[in-house]
């Protein structure tokens, strides 16, 4: 069974963005896909997100894939620290992703998702694919971070340009987002 679990950001819950029109779309090409509520995501504690995406997804597995949004990339990271060697999910999209907090927010919120230090092997390994989404003018995430994440991850950046946080509050196209559906077409040829 091919699952997809799809995590909002910061103030984010399962209706906002593109994640409904994401998760309609998957289910039409027959996906299980789920985009849970995750708790209290005005202060957000790294403890209930994964509690919350441990219970959404149930066991791992190498058809899972994971899309994080901004602090729910940060979480899907978090995740794959956690897995144990012999789990592995297929993919990894995150999108306005961010690792330190050289990010353009001060909340005292952040430290429990960025303060721990990374552990890169472990994430690696959890994942067959990465894909690292970022904007040139994101209000949030500077560039850099974005290329920090990516090399970290040893993947590439797809950076975009002019898309903001990939949002609706800066720009009202992301009650869609067809790109991801490009990239999905790609992980499943990669695995066929």
């Amino acid at each position: 069974m091919k699952r997809v679990v799809i995590l909002h950001g910061w103030t984010g819950h399962s209706q906002k963005n593109w994640f409904p029109w994401l998760k309609a779309k998957l289910e039409k090409n027959g996906y299980v896909a789920y985009v849970p509520d995750l708790p209290n995501s005005y202060f957000p504690k790294l403890k209930p997100w994964l509690r919350t995406l441990r219970e959404t997804i149930g066991i791992p597995d190498k058809n899972l894939i994971l899309i994080g949004h901004s602090l729910g990339a940060v979480t899907v990271l978090r995740y794959l620290e956690t897995l144990p060697q012999d789990k592995k999910i297929k993919a990894a999209i995150l999108v306005a992703g961010f690792l330190s907090s050289d990010v353009k927010i001060d909340s005292k919120e952040l430290v429990a998702f960025l303060t721990p230090p990374w552990s890169w092997p472990k994430i690696r390994r959890s994942s067959n694919q990465f894909f690292v989404i970022n904007s040139d003018n994101d209000p949030y995430i500077p560039v850099s971070e974005a290329r920090l994440l990516a090399q970290n991850l040893h993947q590439k950046l797809i950076l975009q340009k002019n898309q903001g946080h990939f949002n609706v509050k800066y720009n009202p196209k992301y009650k869609r987002f067809p790109f991801l559906l490009k990239l999905f077409a790609q992980i499943e040829n990669k695995h066929q």
